[in-house]
């Protein structure tokens, strides 16, 4: 699969802003390997290689699926790829509720550490509508408990809420707010949150 991002520019033009290559292979036990090569143009309009992630995506019985994943970034002192994160993810479902883990290491002082962990859970109700809540975390920077923010332990730092409603007359209803939490440790809304649905028609 090929996907082609084009944004306009200042003077309304639409630009080429960068292309994403995605190749899936399955084996015959059902494991997926997935190669992402994602390519931006160069100052004279050539397509460069910006980062590649290649995925493996394991089926772990009818309700669990296992995504581990690699992130390699081009390095500008040797001009190679190097690996700058490695995730994984476990996609559980059960009835209408689907939920998602991910974990992010990524290089640090002391080797591979963990520096980021996403926690979805959606559900679906019988007429399709769905919701969605998705908290991401992050290290603190407003603890002292080590004296080093490296050290810290991962803290909620945002939330996502989604509802999309889906009605009779065939269209759907879509909110999505957004908050993070202050130095209290309490849930704000942030400025840009949907505080009043969408319509769209499917």
């Amino acid at each position: 699969a090929e996907t082609k991002v084009y944004p306009r520019s200042n003077n309304g033009q639409l630009v080429l802003d960068r292309v994403v290559d995605a190749n899936s292979v399955k084996g015959a036990d059902g494991t997926a390997n997935t190669t992402r090569l994602e390519k931006v143009p160069d100052v004279n309009g050539n397509l460069v290689v910006k980062t590649q992630r290649e995925e493996v995506a394991v089926e772990r019985g009818p309700n669990e699926k296992v995504v581990t994943s690699k992130t390699m970034a081009a390095d500008h002192l040797t001009g190679k790829l190097a690996v700058t994160a490695e995730e994984t993810t476990s996609i559980t479902t059960q009835g209408g509720t689907k939920q998602i883990e991910s974990t992010v290491r990524t290089p640090g002082r002391t080797g591979w550490e963990l520096s980021g962990r996403t926690t979805t859970t959606e559900t679906t109700a019988p007429d399709g509508s769905v919701s969605r809540e998705t908290i991401e975390n992050g290290r603190s920077i407003f603890s002292t408990k080590t004296g080093n923010e490296l050290l810290e332990p991962l803290v909620p730092q945002r939330k996502i809420v989604e509802q999309e409603t889906h009605r009779p007359d065939g269209t759907t209803i879509m909110q999505r707010d957004v908050f993070h939490r202050d130095v209290n440790g309490d849930w704000k809304p942030e400025s840009f949150s949907t505080k009043q649905a969408d319509k769209g028609r499917i």
